[in-house]
């Protein structure tokens, strides 16, 4: 709704009699409890309800009759109609007038930030989010290119920038999983460290020290219920009681229904069951810890049963962000260091993965020793790299390899150690794609 050149103070005044119009002139309202909804205001937007077709077109009458009144215009373009359903396309064509004109019926509306859907799903909701979180993603990148930052001050500028935006209005559609907003945050993990969009992303997570968006979201949902249930508000203690009617309900589950399983999956059913006797705060530091852990038991249980993870699962001793990516080395060594950590490399042992090489065949070409390309034979034995591998590894290393000097290696937080492994990393995977070129030859 657009005003004509009046003050905010004089609108206020045309409208706060508005409700009243609909009540004079016998407006059928959404009854939620004992509570009574013909309409919700925030600046100069307006939402109509009705539950029937007649009810909508008598609301807009109303409507027009009060603008005119008190001659504030209604932008009907901008205006829109949205029928929620369970599915499928309207059973018949529904026409609502206003001043002669019609009014467009849209499956999707985005209201104060959040993208409607007519079957009440959230998947459009996020879809949008992640292209907003795009765009920002963008701006972000482009503005760091220039600065010489930090591993950790570029995943806080995330959480400020872009995080803030993925997670607009989460306390809402927060159950959805939201892959395509997961994907962003992902891609700009990976690309952080260095690795090729393949690398095993629980292996990106940890290395980085971050969750998934989503316990995030989990975490807002649950602070959110914490508000909605003391709410003063009628409408809002109204659709609460209302959401506790029917969050038990199999065929009619709600933001309720959500929250009480999630409530339950993180050992918390006894809150649900005296949600009045309990300690606030405690209760939210509790769910943040709860939501970590398990987290680390999901990803401790992944790392033991995933082929990929081979070697990562000695190297993730904490979850916490990794200590060579606080050091003051170079980006460059850092993300080979990463590369091999995260098995991100160029070795037959991954090369082979996507030709269905069996293991014990994807042996290395650049010497005649017979092994496995592996982690291991790369950085400690393979003799093709003998004069790099001199120059920058510590005998200790590489004399009487093992298992166990290789995860101490990769694991050190010596910046000496740090830099020399990065060059050697570096050095190394340079001239073996140059090998394989000639051998290619």
């Amino acid at each position: 709704m657009q005003g004509e050149s009046l003050s905010p103070f004089l609108f206020s005044l045309y409208v706060n009699d508005f409700e009243t119009e609909f009540i004079e002139k016998m407006c059928i309202p959404v009854e939620v409890r004992d509570a009574a909804l013909f309409l919700i205001m925030y600046a100069d937007d307006t939402v109509l309800f009705s539950e029937t077709e007649q009810g909508l077109q008598d609301m807009l009458y109303c409507l027009e009759q009060y603008t005119s009144k008190w001659k504030i215009k209604v932008n009907v373009e901008k205006t829109k109609i949205m029928v929620f359903r369970k599915g499928g396309k309207l059973k018949k064509k529904f026409c609502w007038m206003y001043e002669n004109k019609s009014i467009d019926v849209v499956d999707n509306f985005n209201y104060l930030g959040i993208t409607l859907n007519f079957n009440g799903n959230f998947h459009k909701t996020q879809n949008v989010l992640a292209s907003q979180s795009k765009k920002s993603l963008c701006t972000l990148i482009s503005k760091m290119q220039s600065l010489k930052l930090n591993v950790n001050t570029k995943l806080s500028l995330f959480d400020t920038y872009v995080g803030s935006v993925a997670n607009y209005g989460c306390e809402v559609w927060g159950s959805h999983p939201a892959k395509d907003i997961e994907k962003v945050h992902l891609d700009f993990c990976k690309k952080i460290l260095g690795v090729k969009k393949s690398t095993v992303s629980m292996m990106v997570y940890f290395e980085l020290g971050r969750k998934p968006l989503y316990y995030n979201r989990k975490y807002r949902m649950l602070k959110y219920w914490i508000k909605l249930k003391k709410s003063k508000n009628c409408i809002l203690s109204n659709i609460y009681e209302e959401m506790l009617h029917v969050c038990d309900s199999e065929h009619f589950p709600c933001w309720l229904s959500f929250v009480k399983q999630l409530l339950n999956n993180l050992g918390f059913g006894y809150i649900w069951d005296c949600q009045e006797c309990f300690n606030e705060n405690l209760f939210l530091h509790e769910v943040k810890q709860r939501l970590n852990d398990w987290f680390i038991q999901e990803a401790q249980s992944f790392f033991e049963s995933s082929p990929k993870c081979h070697l990562y699962k000695y190297l993730n001793n904490s979850f916490q962000l990794q200590p060579y990516l606080t050091k003051s080395i170079s980006e460059i060594q850092m993300q080979y260091i990463g590369k091999y950590r995260l098995s991100a490399h160029p070795l037959d042992l991954e090369r082979g993965r996507f030709f269905n090489i069996d293991r014990s065949d994807r042996i290395c070409k650049h010497c005649s020793l017979g092994n496995v390309e592996d982690e291991f034979h790369f950085i400690l034995i393979c003799p093709f790299y003998a004069r790099i591998r001199e120059k920058h590894i510590k005998q200790y290393y590489y004399k009487k390899p093992s298992a166990l000097k290789l995860i101490q290696l990769l694991s050190t937080e010596n910046v000496s150690e740090l830099c020399r492994l990065g060059k050697y990393l570096y050095q190394c995977t340079k001239l073996r794609e140059k090998n394989s070129l000639l051998h290619v030859q």
